[in-house]
């Protein structure tokens, strides 16, 4: 039998809000942003990562789909959540980088849905992630998994190695197996642009709104490998501790070879020994 272990959850029930993300677990380390979309109500939601608070814009729902809780949005109204710019995730053109989410798609998935994207008016071709009614891109460029016009939940991981300046490989994960990928040129990142969950801004007053639940959005700081997509898809929150249970604040740099704490865990005070 497998048990709840110090560093975090097991499976893929939900952690309670709250919650923050271990920066010392191996796959937390590089945790940019991490939305849990667990507050259950009110107009805000909370970075796991940072903890941070963002409001929410227009009349989205905290429910739950397929067992799934989460912020349900449609396209009844502009409903979406402004995160900015954090410079921790204002990545440049030669950085790597890798967005998760699982979501569940609405009854109908309506063409032109986006559920994460960091754009300005003119459009953001390097982190818009939308579905033109059957798949998920990353603009038009790299077709992603099905949504399908079921109530399906889908858990989804797009990685980006960069080697070189605005050229990588990208690749697309499906419930921790491998769909897609491409390697070549990327279109320049816009590092004025902010960050937005459940829609993007194509052009002007122009936006694709996300219509469905969802229920986690999280942004890491480097390209996460085959057996990462694994192993979230297995333990989605397993870097995740519970409120109260929080690990020391780590925070991460890069190296050459891999992420490192910049820190170490304090060191503990003397202690002194009386003998009776």
């Amino acid at each position: 039998m497998r048990t709840l272990g110090a560093e975090g959850f097991l499976g893929r029930a939900k952690p309670p809000a709250g919650s923050r993300v271990n920066f010392s677990h191996y796959l937390g380390r590089s945790v940019g942003a991490c939305f849990l979309f667990n507050e259950g109500s009110g107009k805000r939601i909370y970075d796991a990562a940072y903890g941070y608070h963002y409001a929410i814009t227009g009349t989205p729902k905290f429910t739950s789909l397929q067992n799934e809780p989460g912020l349900y949005l449609t396209q009844s109204d502009t409903q979406y959540v402004d995160i900015g710019n954090p410079t921790h995730i204002n990545f440049s053109s030669a950085d790597s980088y890798s967005v998760e989410l699982i979501l569940v798609s609405a009854t109908t998935a309506s063409s032109a849905m986006c559920p994460i994207s960091k754009d300005t008016v003119t459009g953001n071709q390097r982190f818009n992630f939308y579905s033109d009614g059957s798949n998920l891109y990353r603009w038009t460029e790299l077709a992603g998994p099905a949504l399908g016009s079921s109530k399906a939940r889908h858990h989804l991981l797009y990685t980006y190695d960069g080697r070189g300046t605005n050229t990588g490989l990208e690749t697309w994960y499906e419930n921790g197996r491998s769909y897609s990928s491409r390697s070549g040129a990327m279109p320049s990142p816009q590092l004025s642009a902010n960050w937005n969950l459940g829609r993007n801004i194509f052009s002007g007053s122009n936006f694709f709104l996300f219509n469905g639940l969802l229920s986690l959005a999280r942004i890491y700081r480097r390209a996460l490998s085959a057996a990462d997509a694994v192993r979230l898809w297995h333990n989605p929150y397993e870097m995740m501790v519970r409120p109260g249970k929080e690990f020391p604040r780590l925070t991460p740099v890069i190296y050459a070879d891999s992420w490192q704490p910049l820190q170490s865990l304090p060191v503990p005070a003397k202690i002194n020994v009386v003998s009776y």
